[in-house]
C-alpha cells in the first residue's frame, strides 16, 4: 500500500450493498471513507478507481495547483446532457475563453445593480405572509430564488410561472442518480421514466429560457440584466462573443443553478435558525440595530458581521455543493500517490467542514465561532462551499448577497417555528436539498415597512 492512502473495504453498516451504500446514502459513504483522517482514501467501484482527497493541501493540489491534470467528475460529464456547454459543464480551452467572457458579468460594481430587486421580490412575499401562517418554507424560497434570477438574468417577471418552472427543475434533479449511476447508459437505452422525465423537463426548460432570450432580443435596450450584458460580452483575449447556442447553454446553467444553490443555502439556514432560537435572537437585535427600519441595502451588509457569520456556519453544515469530482486526464502523483489516467478523485466539503481536525464541536451549529482570527488560521480548503480554483463557482458574489439581504429582510421582521414532528435530513442528490419540505409556523415580529 502507498503511503497516506487507505484502501476502503465496504463494512457491516451498509447491508444494502456497496452499490446503494454509494449511490443512495452518499453522505455516510463519505464520512465512513473521511473518518481514518487519512490524506487519501481508495476504492474500485463499477471498473473505476476513486480516491477521496480528505486534506486541505491536497485539495489545493487538485483543484488549484494542478487543475490542468484533471478534468470534471462523472455527475458534471453525465450533467451535459441536460445542461448543455455552460461554464459548468464545458472543459478545457472551451471552459476558459467562457469564463473569460462571463466572468466581467458578475463584477462587483454590476451585482449591486441587483440588491433592489433581491430586496423588493422578498418584500413581496412577504407581503403575502400572515402572522401564525403555515407555509412550506422549501417552496416559499425556491419560489423567490426563482424570481430573483428571473428578474436579475432576464430582466423579466417569471412570478406566473415560478410553479412550472420549480416543477420541471425537480424533475432534473430527481434524476441525478439514473444520470451519475454506472448505469446510467442503460438507463437512457431503456427509456426509464425518470430520465424520460427529465428529458422533457429539460426540452421545457430549454423552451422557457429560449422565449426569455428571443424576447430580451426583440425588446428596447437595457443595460442592467445579466442576459444584456451577456449579449455584449466579448471574450478579453479575441474580441468575440457568444453564439446563440453557448448563449443559451449560459442561460440555462446560470438560471437553474443560480437558483437552486441559493435556495438551499437559504432553506437550511432558516430551518438552523427555527433551531437555534438564541442565535436567531441575536442575529435579530444585529439587523434591527444596522437597518432599523431603513431599507436594506448592499451598503448595511458590511456592518452586518453576525449576519457573515450565521451565513458561513450554514455553509459549512450544509454546504449545497456536498462533493467536487474531478478525473485525472495524465497521470499524476498526490502526496507520493499514483494516481492513473482516468481516476477519479473526489473532494467533499460536506465532510472537510464537518472535520475534528479543523472545527471544534464540528456538528453544532455556532457562527461565533468565525471571528477574524479563526478565519485567519482555518486552511483555504478546510472551507470551500463554492469550490476553488479556477473552476469556482462564478456566482460566489451573487449567491453571497442575496442570502445576506434576503435574511436580512426576512429575519428582522419575521421569526420562524418548525413544525414538531418533522425529522428533516439532508437528500444529497445533483445539490443538497432537504428530504422533505421544511414546515414551518410564520411569527410577525415587525409591522411592514416602505
Amino acid at each position: 500500500m502507498e503511503p497516506h492512502l487507505k484502501l476502503f473495504a465496504p463494512g457491516p453498516s451498509f447491508p444494502t450493498g456497496f452499490f446503494l451504500k454509494f449511490f443512495k446514502r452518499r453522505l455516510e459513504f463519505l464520512e465512513e471513507l473521511a473518518q481514518s483522517n487519512c490524506p487519501v482514501a481508495f476504492f474500485k467501484f463499477a471498473g473505476e478507481r476513486v480516491y477521496l482527497v480528505n486534506d486541505p493541501e491536497l485539495i489545493k493540489d487538485v483543484l488549484v495547483l494542478n487543475h490542468r491534470r484533471f478534468k470534471k467528475g462523472r455527475g458534471l460529464e453525465r450533467a451535459k446532457i441536460l445542461l448543455g456547454e455552460g461554464l459548468l459543464t464545458s472543459e478545457g480551452e472551451a471552459h476558459r475563453r467562457q469564463r473569460r467572457i462571463v466572468q466581467p458579468v458578475f463584477q462587483h460594481k454590476y451585482l449591486q445593480n441587483y440588491a433592489d430587486i433581491m430586496v423588493d421580490r422578498t418584500m413581496k412575499l412577504c407581503s403575502g405572509w400572515k402572522d401564525g401562517m403555515l407555509v412550506n418554507m422549501s417552496e416559499q424560497i425556491i419560489s423567490l430564488t426563482l424570481m430573483i434570477v428571473g428578474e436579475c438574468l432576464f430582466g423579466t417577471d417569471v412570478e406566473s410561472d415560478t410553479r412550472r418552472i420549480g416543477s420541471l427543475v425537480n424533475k432534473v434533479m430527481e434524476s441525478f442518480f439514473y444520470f451519475v449511476s454506472p448505469l446510467g447508459p442503460l438507463y437512457r437505452l431503456l427509456g426509464h421514466p425518470k430520465v424520460q422525465d427529465a428529458f422533457a423537463a429539460r426540452r421545457s426548460l430549454n423552451d422557457i429560457v429560449l422565449r426569455m432570450i428571443d424576447a430580451r432580443r426583440s425588446g428596447p435596450p437595457r443595460q442592467n440584466d445579466l442576459l444584456s450584458l451577456l449579449f455584449s460580452a466579448q471574450d478579453s483575449e479575441t474580441g468575440c462573443g457568444m453564439s446563440d447556442a453557448q448563449l443559451r447553454d449560459e442561460a440555462m446553467t446560470l438560471f437553474l443553478a443560480g437558483h437552486e444553490t441559493t435556495a438551499n443555502g437559504l432553506s437550511w439556514t432558516l430551518f438552523l435558525l427555527a433551531t437555534h432560537k438564541g442565535v436567531g435572537l441575536k442575529l435579530r437585535a444585529e439587523i434591527e440595530s444596522v437597518i432599523g427600519r431603513d431599507r436594506p441595502g448592499v451598503g448595511h451588509l458590511e456592518q452586518l458581521k453576525f449576519l457573515d457569520q450565521v451565513i458561513r456556519e450554514s455553509l459549512r453544515l450544509y454546504p449545497p455543493a456536498y462533493v467536487i469530482g474531478r478525473r485525472a486526464v495524465e497521470d499524476h502523483r498526490l502526496a507520493g500517490i499514483r494516481i492513473p489516467k482516468g481516476a477519479v478523485l473526489l473532494v467533499s466539503p460536506w465532510t472537510m467542514q464537518r472535520s475534528k481536525r479543523y472545527y471544534e464541536t464540528p456538528l453544532d451549529f455556532r457562527p461565533e465561532r468565525w471571528t477574524a482570527e479563526f478565519r485567519a488560521c482555518l486552511p483555504r480548503f478546510a472551507f470551500f462551499p463554492f469550490g476553488g480554483g479556477p473552476r469556482q463557482c462564478i456566482g460566489e458574489g451573487f449567491a453571497w448577497m442575496e442570502m445576506a439581504l434576503v435574511l436580512a429582510v426576512l429575519v428582522r421582521d419575521w421569526d420562524f417555528e418548525l413544525l414538531l414532528g418533522q425529522q428533516i435530513r439532508p437528500n444529497p442528490a445533483m445539490t443538497l436539498r432537504s428530504d422533505r419540505p421544511i414546515r414551518m409556523r410564520l411569527k410577525k415580529v415587525l409591522e411592514a415597512y416602505g
